[in-house]
């Protein structure tokens, strides 16, 4: 089973029903209340990187987090099936998609297994709880690994912006058939579709409730019966381009094959606000090495003048013996 789905359909069925399937920090793990990580790990379990490991529903942010949760996540992220954390953390190390699965995980192994090892760490062998795992992968999404970011390889393409002016709640038929509830949002004249199940950040789940306020970013992904993307549903620009219509078209009955995936409702976009955030943190460290380099440097200029004097004094001392041993070869003379 994908990603342990009976987890998150278990977890479904108690949420609100009126709007069980957006999910935003108050619903998408139980404990998010426990941690300043809250709106990273709903953008994280968006793109299908983290997901239900076993059947608390909870996150766990101070817990270290182990290599074999890293393999699971991983193995999730990327399409495989198990039917526990265990089962999915070994297809992992099968794919070879991870290093290993023991002990406790490292930034090194999540560079590996999510940015192929391109990032720059300050202690690549460190170890990270779940909430700094969060955190640290939350603000390289949209960095560069060579022509795509973990964004463009979770399938995820930029969406509109702007006010929403209407929502409505519509049944539409799956593409086995089966009904399904979905929401339409209407932003600048314009009809779009969320997800199955949509990742805000907002403090609401309610989507009635945003009418009147800002969207400052979205993103459109794969529309699936699962709760997560993950990097094996692709999307490219030219099915972006054909989701936009389908979703515009009101005639279409039929769940889309993309939708909006992940919404920020604010003034501010928060991709980049982590993008920005991440960038100020490596310019905090090259300054505080030049800082350093710099103190150094001015340690050492400050030895020269006594290394100078202690020379001076040496010299003098050997000047004065050498007169006096000449003034008392003379007086021996005499």
């Amino acid at each position: 089973m994908k990603k342990i789905s009976v987890f998150l359909c278990a977890f479904l069925l108690v949420t609100t029903s009126a709007f069980a399937h957006v999910m935003n920090k108050n619903n998408v793990f139980s404990d998010l209340s426990l941690t300043e990580a809250a709106d990273e790990v709903v953008l994280l379990s968006a793109l299908g990187v983290v997901s239900y490991l076993d059947e608390s529903f909870e996150f766990k942010p101070t817990e270290k987090l182990t290599a074999k949760d890293l393999g699971a996540w991983v193995a999730g992220y990327n399409g495989l099936e198990g039917r526990s954390s265990s089962e999915l953390a070994e297809a992992a190390l099968d794919a070879e998609l991870i290093q290993t699965i023991d002990g406790d995980a490292t930034y090194q192994l999540v560079n590996e297994v999510y940015f192929n090892g391109k990032l720059t760490l300050e202690q690549p062998e460190a170890g990270l709880t779940r909430e700094e795992f969060a955190l640290f992968v939350a603000s390289h999404v949209s960095t560069d690994m060579g022509g795509h970011t973990l964004l463009d390889m979770s399938g995820y393409t930029a969406g509109p912006t702007g006010v929403i002016e209407h929502v409505e709640r519509v049944q539409k038929k799956t593409a086995s058939g089966s009904a399904a509830y979905v929401y339409l949002v209407t932003m600048d004249g314009t009809v779009y579709e969320l997800g199955m199940h949509p990742r805000v950040l907002a403090e609401s789940a309610d989507p009635a409730v945003w009418v009147g306020q800002q969207v400052a970013e979205s993103f459109y992904g794969p529309n699936i019966g699962t709760d997560q993307s993950g990097k094996h549903m692709h999307h490219d620009h030219a099915h972006h381009e054909a989701v936009v219509e389908e979703v515009a078209d009101m005639a279409n009955d039929t769940v889309a094959k993309a939708a909006i995936q992940f919404l920020v409702i604010g003034d501010a976009p928060f991709t980049v606000k982590q993008e920005e955030a991440a960038r100020e943190v490596t310019i905090a460290e090259a300054s505080a090495i030049e800082a350093a380099l710099t103190n150094v440097e001015t340690a050492e200029t400050k030895e020269e003048p006594a290394s100078n004097t202690l020379w001076i004094i040496m010299i003098a001392v050997v000047a004065v013996l050498a007169i006096a041993g000449i003034a008392m070869k003379k007086s021996k003379k005499a």
